[in-house]
């Protein structure tokens, strides 16, 4: 599913099994949380304006799968970095 913002989800902790943190983890993630940037949409400054375009703060997803590649752990791994491939797909129109 692609969202123009983030979905909420939410799970009873009964439901998870929680783990340690690898040493490498918590330098990825200290890494990671410096990344965090403020943006706005390039199609919502066309539509709106710039001034006028909502604030958004996320972090790039090709960022994070490089800083977790960097302290060797493997980013499939983690739900929170997703890679969704899909075929082309095309609707013959007359116009």
């Amino acid at each position: 599913m692609y969202a123009s913002t983030g979905t909420i989800n939410t799970s009873d902790v009964t439901s998870k099994t929680f783990l340690n943190l690898e040493h490498a983890e918590k330098d990825a993630a200290s890494e990671i949380k410096g990344m965090m940037r403020k943006f706005r949409f390039k199609n919502a400054i066309t539509e709106r304006g710039a001034h006028k375009a909502h604030c958004y703060f996320s972090l790039g997803a090709q960022y994070v799968r490089d800083v977790l590649v960097k302290h060797g752990l493997d980013p499939e791994m983690y739900a929170f970095l997703c890679y969704d491939k899909w075929e082309n797909e095309y609707e013959d129109m007359e116009v």
